[in-house]
């Protein structure tokens, strides 16, 4: 960081940083060595409620014997998509810790866990 100051009284502060879409918001991204000073609370509504659904709808396939197309048709969306958010009860306890206490990375969004296969290993996942 770097800051100046001008004759005519402005003050001019730089920031290294870099500006990214994530899930159509924009998002700051700073530096890999900056750390931040302590972890503030982030609590991302969307991706607890898919933890929730997904906990919800695992324990419709086992007690209630039902099919992933029978909860897709009750829950008004597709196979596929209750298929990936099925995928979240194989999170590691961790990350899924990490999101209802709400200090998961910023840049971590539901796409970024159902948009493709999670690791099977814990480790690997954080």
């Amino acid at each position: 960081m770097e800051i100046s100051i001008h004759k005519e009284n402005t003050v001019t502060l730089f920031i290294p940083m870099q500006i990214k879409k994530r899930g159509g918001a924009a998002m700051v991204i700073l530096p890999q060595h900056h750390e931040p000073l302590k972890p503030k609370e982030n609590h991302d509504n969307k991706l607890i409620k898919a933890l929730g659904k997904a906990y919800k709808w695992q324990k419709m396939l086992e007690k209630d014997g039902l099919t992933i197309k029978s909860i897709a048709q009750k829950e008004s969306v597709t196979p596929s998509y209750v298929g990936r958010i099925l995928r979240l009860n194989f999170l590691s306890p961790s990350i899924v810790t990490s999101i209802l206490e709400g200090t998961q990375p910023k840049t971590l969004k539901l796409q970024d866990l159902i948009g493709k296969p999670l690791n099977p290993l814990w480790e690997v996942q954080m």
